[in-house]
């Protein structure tokens, strides 16, 4: 009798932790890609600035169908850091989490992680300020069975660049390449990319 009760209590919580994650995905995810990037922020106290970041590019490679898309990033604890968000475009957020057929979506750590409130500065492995990394995870469906590529580019700057928190956005100069110090870039998703993915869970 007590076996059979150990087995259905079990059971039974197993059954809650995967209602609990499903529930967690994002509506429509078919696709989940994860993957890591590198930030150096400082938001905590003036002069802000970014000295690296990481640049995230989902792209919606069918014809004529958009691809849902969300993102979540983790530190390195594995507790998340703000809020699932989506990806932009241009300066705007994804209308609908949607992008469009043959288009991309794109973020960058800075972005996500400028937005938490209190403001968080980057910090080391032994938590000092520096550099960070992170982990993120995207979810995705796979319109018409195509599933998203993802260029992930890691950029450090040849010197901190300082930005306004009330004005310039410092996701704007991993679009300069002359401010480069060095880059270093990678392709997941599709057939052949590296990184890890994998189907969501149905």
């Amino acid at each position: 009798m007590h076996k059979k009760l150990v087995f259905l209590m079990t059971a039974v919580c197993l059954l809650a932790f995967a209602g609990s994650a499903l529930a967690a995905l994002p509506a429509g995810t078919t696709c989940i890609i994860s993957y890591d990037g590198y930030l150096e922020l400082n938001v905590t106290a003036p002069p802000f600035f970014v000295a690296a970041d990481t640049l995230i590019v989902v792209t919606n490679s069918h014809p004529s169908l958009q691809m849902g898309v969300h993102i979540d990033i983790f530190d390195k604890y594995g507790t998340q850091v703000g809020t699932r968000q989506t990806l932009l475009n241009g300066g705007n957020e994804l209308t609908g989490n949607l992008i469009p057929p043959n288009g991309f979506g794109w973020v960058t750590l800075s972005h996500i992680v400028r937005k938490v409130l209190p403001p968080r500065s980057t910090q080391d492995p032994w938590g000092v300020a520096g550099g960070e990394k992170f982990s993120f995870r995207i979810y995705t469906n796979q319109p018409g069975g195509i599933k998203p590529v993802v260029e992930v580019k890691q950029v450090v700057y040849s010197s901190p660049i300082e930005y306004e928190q009330s004005g310039d956005n410092p996701e704007v100069f991993v679009w300069i390449p002359a401010n480069f110090k060095t880059w270093a870039e990678t392709s997941l998703g599709g057939i052949n990319g590296t990184g890890i993915v994998w189907d969501a869970l149905p």
